[in-house]
Formats: structure tokens, C-alpha cells, sequence
């Protein structure tokens, strides 16, 4: 991987659209972006049932669906040779989707995960927490409230470019597009969730301009006043369990309700 083109500290050119249908190597490239954004998060051992192997594919599974069936925005930069390199990513389900609620969209990347996981995991997924996110998403948002909203899953930053990004007021880290036509370029900017990853301003501006709300999930408590200051609220908070991970903290929070 090529290094940013400009001294540690100094912030970069970036530039952001919204992606077209990606190819599959593209898919594997922002996926590996991903894992290295997230670094070893406790909550997403119980996804993949304490297996670190699977993480990767989880991942995928989540940005194969979007690219099917959600929004992606890719936030690129020039590296040392001069080429394009795909520095941040936004995984996001818009008003009226949502993550695998289409035979395509569980083909492209819900199938091929749940069928490597143990039958621990499937079950934990299919017993548990399917129905638990469910009925939260409901209980905070009202019922259907989820799929009303634009529901933002995944925003990772490779870790060398965290604090590149053009400075603003609250949002410092990742600039991200009010809404830009597919293939247009925009720059704007947003705030880190996870040691590298972000919830989206530009999605958000999106949500209130389309007057529908914006919903996330965090478990990392640090991030739930920075939201909080973005105009979001805490609408409800759980702790997710299984026999094989620690306990984790998991926040529903919403703006515009």
C-alpha cells in the first residue's frame, strides 16, 4: 500500500463520490479498508462468534448487500505515484432499504457468511440477535422507524490518513458529500466512530433534505456525546451477550423523530 503524498500531521486533498456498482475486487478493497479501520473491536467478535478469521468476511458480507441494494461513498486521495487510492468508505441503507432484504442482496454477502460460521453462531444470529436488533430498532425508533431512516452501518478510514481530512467545528476527520449525483465528486466533512471510523454528515444532510431521519448504532460510549452534538440522541441502550465474548454496550441513537 502506498503511503499519503504529504508529511504525518498535514492534512490532505481528498475528494468523494458516490459509487456505482462496485466489481469484486473493489468490494475486497474496501472490505480490507474496513478491517483496518475497525482494528480488533470487541463487539464484532460476537458477530463471528469469538472467530477472527470470519471477521473479514462479515465485513463483506455487509458491503456486498449495500452494493447491491444501499449507498456506498468511497473517499479517494492521490499516493505517491500519482494514483487514486481509496483512503475512507461509507456503508449506508437509504429510506425504504435495508441491509439484506432482498434475495440479491443476501446472496451477494449474507449467504456466503452465515454459511462458514459454526452452528453456535448461526444460531446466536437467528435466535438472538436478529431478533433482538428487531425489536430495539422498533422499541427506538417506532415500529418501521428503521426502515424509514437513513440507517448508516459502516464508515472506516484507513488508519494512516485519521486526521488528514479538512478541519471543521465538529467534524474533523472525513469529509463526505451532501448528496452528490452518482459519479460526481463533492467534499464536506464528518466525525470519526471507532478509533477510525465515522458516522456520515453527507448522508445525514441527505436524510434531512429527503425530510427522513438518520439512525446508528455505536458501542463505543466516547462516541455517544459526539453524536449527541451532531444533533443525534440516545434512544435506547443494550447489552449484547454470548457464552463466548465478553459482554458489549450497544447504543440505538436517532435524529429527526
Amino acid at each position: 500500500m502506498s503511503s499519503p503524498t504529504k508529511p504525518p500531521g498535514q492534512r490532505l486533498d481528498l475528494e468523494v463520490r458516490l459509487a456505482g456498482r462496485l466489481s469484486e475486487e473493489e468490494v475486497d478493497t474496501v472490505t480490507a479498508l474496513i478491517v483496518d479501520a475497525f482494528g480488533d473491536d470487541p463487539f464484532g467478535r460476537h458477530l463471528v462468534g469469538n472467530d477472527p478469521s470470519l471477521i473479514p468476511l462479515q465485513f463483506r458480507s455487509v458491503i456486498a448487500a449495500a452494493n447491491v441494494g444501499g449507498t456506498i461513498l468511497l473517499v479517494t486521495t492521490k499516493n505517491v505515484a500519482g494514483e487514486d487510492e481509496i483512503a475512507g468508505c461509507l456503508i449506508a441503507f437509504g429510506p425504504g432499504q435495508s441491509l439484506n432484504s432482498t434475495e440479491e442482496q443476501r446472496v451477494a454477502g449474507w449467504n456466503p457468511f452465515i454459511e462458514k460460521v459454526d452452528e453456535y453462531t448461526k444460531g446466536w444470529w437467528e435466535d438472538y440477535w436478529i431478533p433482538l436488533l428487531e425489536k430495539t430498532c422498533d422499541s427506538s425508533f417506532g415500529e418501521g422507524g428503521a426502515l424509514r431512516s437513513w440507517d448508516i452501518q459502516l464508515l472506516g478510514v484507513r488508519p494512516e490518513y485519521a486526521g488528514k481530512g479538512p478541519p471543521s467545528p465538529n467534524l474533523d476527520l472525513l469529509p463526505l458529500p451532501a448528496a452528490p449525483a452518482s459519479g460526481e465528486r463533492n467534499s464536506s466533512s464528518c466525525s470519526l466512530d471507532y478509533p477510525e471510523c465515522t458516522t456520515d454528515a453527507g448522508t445525514i444532510e441527505q436524510a434531512d433534505a429527503e425530510n427522513a431521519p438518520a439512525i446508528l448504532e455505536t458501542q463505543n460510549e466516547k462516541n455517544v456525546a459526539m453524536y449527541t452534538k451532531m444533533g443525534f440522541e440516545v434512544r435506547d441502550l443494550i447489552h449484547v451477550e454470548s457464552s463466548r465474548v465478553e459482554t458489549s454496550p450497544f447504543w440505538f441513537m436517532g435524529r429527526g423523530f
